[in-house]
């Protein structure tokens, strides 16, 4: 990846070892981003959970900016508290308002799946299509009718949130409730053994605005993809905390302190 110079001083400022983990670098809302939660973005380290969370949050800001928003994206406690077996009224209670608004034009669902050995997943709600695409950047075989069941659980909760009159959107609960909906053949990559860096490729698929006609590539791409999602979550307009990160970054650069 080809850093511009602001860039490129923002990666030295955000990812130097002594520089304190525990700065935010990241804000929308009530919810920060530490130093820390980005060094996961570094080659060959385990994305942290937290990473999931805030580009959730980011695709939830800047479809609020939209005048015609099409996307939900859901964080990773979601599918926990699915998993955990939450009531309906609790799930509509802790995420209805906040990240699933009631948009008219919704097309798409997004859902971040991890799994019990720390591999990532996505379900993506395709509203037109009827379907639940199941997109695995690193599957076995023998893994993929679990997963696909823990997909279909996914969207029996969020279609039963749909029915409850507490829910902002429930205008949407007769699509949500047909009979018609089914589950994909899994899009990505059948391997064999552990792949430690399957957020990274869900991320990907997240931020990009056709993941289903996504040509995804694993391997020696991904330490462009760590950074490029890196970035975007940083220089986003939605993360209040841009503009010191900017003049900090900028500051540190000038001051050599990195020579």
């Amino acid at each position: 990846m080809n850093l511009t110079t602001e860039q490129a001083h923002i990666s030295a400022y955000v990812f130097h070892p002594f520089n304190n983990p525990e700065e935010p670098l990241f804000k929308v809302g009530d919810f920060e981003g530490l130093r820390k939660d980005f060094q996961s973005m570094c080659p060959y380290v385990t994305v942290d959970e937290r990473i999931v969370h805030m580009m959730a949050m980011a695709i939830n800001w800047n479809q609020k900016q939209m005048s015609s928003p099409t996307k939900w994206a859901l964080p990773p406690a979601f599918m926990r508290a699915v998993k955990m077996g939450n009531s309906i009224e609790e799930l509509v209670s802790e995420f209805a308002e906040y990240w699933m608004p009631p948009f008219e034009n919704l097309s798409h669902i997004y859902v971040p799946i991890e799994d019990c050995c720390g591999l990532w997943y996505l379900m993506i709600a395709s509203i037109a299509d009827k379907q639940l695409f199941h997109m695995d950047p690193y599957f076995e075989k023998q893994n993929v009718d679990p997963r696909q069941e823990i997909i279909a659980n996914m969207w029996q909760a969020i279609a039963q949130m749909s029915q409850s009159p507490n829910f902002p959107a429930n205008f949407l609960a007769d699509k949500f409730n047909e009979d018609m909906w089914t589950v994909s053949d899994p899009f990505g990559h059948l391997g064999i053994g552990f792949c430690q860096h399957t957020a990274v490729y869900v991320l990907d698929w997240m931020d990009s605005e056709k993941p289903m006609h996504t040509n995804a590539s694993f391997g020696h791409k991904e330490e462009v993809k760590r950074m490029s999602l890196a970035m975007k979550l940083l220089l986003g307009e939605h993360n209040s905390l841009k503009s010191k990160l900017q003049y900090d970054s900028a500051q540190a650069w000038s001051t050599k302190r990195y020579a």
